[in-house]
């Protein structure tokens, strides 16, 4: 029985390790897109397109957190979470016309007051 433990044990091991080489992965693509899309996109003819489409996302993934109930089959808010996290991220960077980038912040801060998130636990 000790020796399943064991094995069990570096099997989890192996896969936090793995977990935590994917999390930086994706953290460096959120890095690399925070940094080179607000100059791309900044008075961009289509910006307003774009605008729509990653708002979407962020009403949907807001919906879906104080509604889960209104899911659709097999439908996730995580579906929408980077959604969401862009289309916030570059309104406080004034990319969205007609977005105060003061008022973004602030609807942000205010998510992060009453939605507290919770971090995965290695313990």
């Amino acid at each position: 029985m000790t020796d399943r433990i064991q094995v069990l044990e570096q099997e989890i091991d192996r896969l936090r390790d793995e977990i935590d080489r994917v999390d930086s992965y994706a953290m460096s693509i959120h890095k690399v897109l925070w940094s080179i899309l607000p100059p791309l996109l900044r008075d961009h003819e289509k910006a307003d397109r774009l605008h729509d489409a990653m708002k979407f996302d962020a009403d949907r993934y807001e919906e879906l957190e104080d509604h889960p109930e209104r899911a659709k089959p097999n439908e996730r808010k995580e579906d929408y979470e980077v959604g969401n996290q862009l289309y916030h991220h570059l309104a406080m960077m004034n990319v969205w016309p007609g977005v105060h980038p003061v008022e973004a912040a602030d609807k942000v801060i205010q998510h992060a007051r009453t939605k507290p998130r919770s971090f995965r636990s290695d313990g």
